[in-house]
């Protein structure tokens, strides 16, 4: 058979000729061979030859490439039937970003470089260069992609048999049920397979490494907010190192970054991730808490019916609870609703003359429920 010198493509760029070039030179080279070291060429093919004429002077067009499958609506899909690659998991993505850019929508999606290419384009009129520019996109995603479906169940499966992954759990959040997975692994695409995986269907993942650092990811489009569970996970790392946390107010716990006195834990707020990991791990000290210790701080972050074991049907016991200093909304919320009882009481004080005569006897001293406001039983300079 004929060895293909050149390629030919049009010389207007778009989704389909970038996927149609990337599936000829990775899957095209027992039908024609030669062709992922071919040449580049951008025109149009001459016109009334036929394909097997233009391809016996070492041309290649793939929008000629004959296939008995009908009706086709883009190259790449003519491509994928003459090759017998359609049912290749990894290659789908991608032929739904052509489907889509043909039908004219800009819906989000994971895999979407349509925006991507149209800057390259403005930036460029050297088709070559975008091309050189955007395959190697492809071929990562791709690559991803076979892990997704081949390398990463098996892994995950290996895990629960060896007991590397805690498997799955369903937490409570609002109105819904949402399900956390445990994995310890180095895999940086483990995550974003636990999301996709019909099986597991994850919507948070904890992944340990064997660094001993762990990130919490949540799923994209499932709008779980970390901010109260950021809040214990911060604290609950201060008080693993003992450090005394009282003098910054907790909602300084769930912003953005990194918080106050506690370096090892980055909020990333637009993903709604906390890690503990950065570009230069240096800069971050390896977390203390463990997998399960992160697990619990979600769940009682997110859980709005999780309350301390010893917490009363009504009102709060303040400092005397072990949740207290979280400051976690749905607490602050139930003291909130406190106040007109207190308000109330103190009144009734004043006016039966008792408000006035504590005064007396212990000056103006604060109540014991006000009095350390803020600092933790827990800490080490509340316990001296």
């Amino acid at each position: 058979m004929q060895k293909v010198q050149t390629i030919l493509l049009p010389p207007n760029l778009n989704s389909d000729v970038l996927v149609s070039l990337y599936l000829l030179r990775t899957y095209g080279g027992k039908l024609f061979p030669n062709v992922d070291t071919a040449k580049l060429s951008f025109g149009a093919p001459e016109p009334e030859k036929l394909f097997d004429e233009i391809l016996a002077t070492g041309t290649l067009v793939p929008h000629l490439i004959p296939t008995e499958k009908t009706p086709l609506n883009s190259t790449s899909e003519r491509i994928i039937h003459a090759l017998s690659i359609e049912r290749l998991p990894e290659i789908q993505s991608m032929l739904k970003w052509v489907a889509r850019d043909q039908r004219g929508r800009k819906e989000a999606d994971p895999f979407n470089l349509s925006q991507l290419l149209q800057l390259l384009l403005q930036d460029s009129h050297d088709a070559q260069a975008v091309i050189d520019q955007v395959m190697p996109f492809l071929e990562v995603h791709a690559r991803l992609q076979k892990d997704n479906f081949y390398t990463l169940p098996e892994e995950w499966s290996n895990m629960l048999k060896e007991n590397k992954a805690s498997g799955l759990y369903d937490l409570e959040y609002g109105e819904r049920t949402v399900v956390a997975a445990i994995v310890e692994s180095d895999t940086p695409g483990f995550p974003a397979f636990l999301f996709q995986n019909k099986k597991s269907r994850a919507d948070i993942v904890i992944q340990q490494l064997s660094s001993g650092r762990i990130n919490v990811e949540t799923r994209p489009g499932t709008n779980i907010d970390l901010s109260e569970p950021a809040k214990v996970i911060r604290i609950e790392e201060a008080r693993k190192h003992d450090r005394d946390y009282t003098q910054v107010l907790r909602v300084f716990f769930s912003y953005d970054g990194v918080a106050e006195g506690i370096p090892e834990w980055h909020y990333d707020k637009e993903r709604q991730a906390m890690l503990n990991t950065a570009e230069d791990d240096s800069t971050i000290p390896v977390t203390a808490l463990s997998v399960q210790d992160v697990l619990n701080a979600i769940y009682i972050g997110l859980s709005e019916k999780q309350w301390e074991k010893d917490c009363p049907p009504k009102g709060c016991r303040g400092n005397a609870c072990y949740f207290y200093d979280f400051g976690l909304s749905r607490c602050r919320a139930r003291e909130l609703a406190m106040t007109p009882d207190i308000m109330e009481e103190k009144f009734q004080e004043k006016k039966s003359g008792k408000m006035n005569n504590r005064h007396r006897r212990g000056g103006n001293q604060r109540t014991g429920r006000n009095r350390g406001r803020g600092r933790s039983h827990r800490s080490k300079k509340s316990d001296s």
